[in-house]
């Protein structure tokens, strides 16, 4: 189960509507690292969320792509 971080949920900056939509887990983080607050999932979304402004690309955060061994992921 996917769970979307509502706080990021909204549309791009400066649009009413995405064209397109992008998902980026925010938890991931390479295997055998203790758990922490830094996390290059959420550096990932951060980074495309600032490459994606008026764009009309909008970029969810969302807490798991069920990717996990494979590093940050984005659909």
């Amino acid at each position: 189960m996917t769970l979307v971080d509502r706080t990021s949920a909204g549309p791009a900056a400066g649009h009413t509507t995405a064209d397109a939509t992008i998902y980026v887990c925010i938890t991931c983080r390479p295997a055998g690292e203790p758990d922490s607050a830094f996390r290059p999932g959420a550096v990932l979304a951060e980074s495309t969320a600032k490459a994606a402004e008026g764009a009309g690309v909008r970029v969810v955060r969302v807490k798991c792509l069920a990717n996990c061994t494979r590093g940050p992921t984005a659909a």
